[in-house]
């Protein structure tokens, strides 16, 4: 068993951007009163201790983070500041650098949903779990009064450019990105 990860990230922030160009053209009501980007990178690792490893020499040195073999590690971040599309709404900024352990559950399911029958029995859920250095930027305006179309896909767009600059900032360099 293995984790699905995105094979093509210069595809997938073509895609993004496609998406969030849609907001342009009215895809939501002009009620919406905050957007928000939300991008996670993980980094798959055999134990806690490699996974601190991996995830602390991302982190900034002026944080000064240090861990070893700590489980369920998590530092964020919030550099809010005033949009610099809009000039009356504020953005959040927020970086999380953490060590995640999770589970995949996977269960077996016969063709067609047939019911299973007396003396039949049920197929075993296997489950798998991982441990992975991950980095969440989850870039959104600050609630306020209701945004255009245009609005919501500026500010989106300005969150993508945010992650996309921060990513390169501490070192991962995700191709495309």
């Amino acid at each position: 068993m293995t984790v699905a990860l995105i094979d093509h990230p210069i595809g997938f922030l073509d895609e993004l951007k496609r998406i969030i160009d849609i907001f342009d053209k009215g895809f939501l009501s002009n009620g919406v009163s905050r957007v928000a980007l939300n991008l996670q990178f993980l980094k798959l690792n055999p134990s806690h201790a490699e996974a601190n490893k991996a995830v602390t020499e991302i982190i900034p040195d002026r944080y000064a983070v240090t861990v070893t073999n700590e489980e369920d590690f998590i530092f964020q971040i919030n550099q809010p500041e005033t949009s610099r599309e809009i000039n009356d709404i504020r953005m959040n900024f927020i970086t999380k650098w953490s060590v995640e352990r999770f589970q995949i559950l996977t269960i077996s399911i016969p063709t067609g949903g047939v019911a299973m029958g007396a003396g039949m029995t049920s197929p075993s859920p296997q489950t798998e779990t991982f441990i992975a250095a991950s980095v969440l930027f989850d870039n959104n305006n600050i609630p306020g009064r209701a945004l255009t179309g245009k609005e919501q896909s500026a500010l989106l767009h300005e969150a993508l450019d945010a992650a996309v600059g921060m990513q390169r900032e501490i070192g991962l360099n995700i191709e495309g990105f």
